[in-house]
């Protein structure tokens, strides 16, 4: 009897957003190393500027067939949410979107939770050096105008 209820198996056989986000402009890796599991996944995420709004998800995750299916479905709770409200998406809220997952597999979920709020921590990371790019480029634009260089 397989342990896997249909939709977690549906999520693994066809995951939709599995793959590399062109434009992706929030990135992590997670490597869950504990003696259960030796998942590594990877999130691409293409988050509006002005709006913070996640306007599309994608994975990469090299796993069991419930991190997989768990990636896959975080995804798609993802997209069209402010970063706000994708760092409440919970771990229970993925198990609950996929039915259910059998309790040896709900670190799956667990560790998919922590890769979504390590790719928006690369985000706002991202943004704070942007931000302190400008902001040199200004003063030394300042300084040519005013020869003190």
């Amino acid at each position: 009897m397989n342990k896997y209820n249909e939709k977690v198996m549906q999520n693994f056989l066809n995951p939709k957003n599995a793959g590399v986000l062109r434009g992706a402009n929030a990135t992590n890796k997670i490597n869950n190393q504990d003696q259960s599991s030796m998942d590594i996944v990877k999130f691409y995420l293409k988050i509006n500027d002005e709006t913070e709004v996640i306007e599309d998800a994608r994975f990469k995750t090299c796993g069991c067939t419930a991190a997989i299916a768990v990636s896959n479905v975080a995804c798609d709770l993802l997209k069209e949410k402010t970063i706000e409200q994708a760092l409440l998406i919970k771990d229970y809220d993925i198990i609950s979107a996929l039915g259910e997952l059998p309790l040896d597999k709900i670190h799956c979920a667990i560790t998919v939770t922590d890769a979504i709020k390590s790719a928006i921590d690369n985000y706002y990371e991202r943004k704070a050096k942007e931000q302190k790019k400008e902001e040199k480029a200004k003063i030394k634009a300042m300084k040519n105008m005013f020869n003190f260089n």
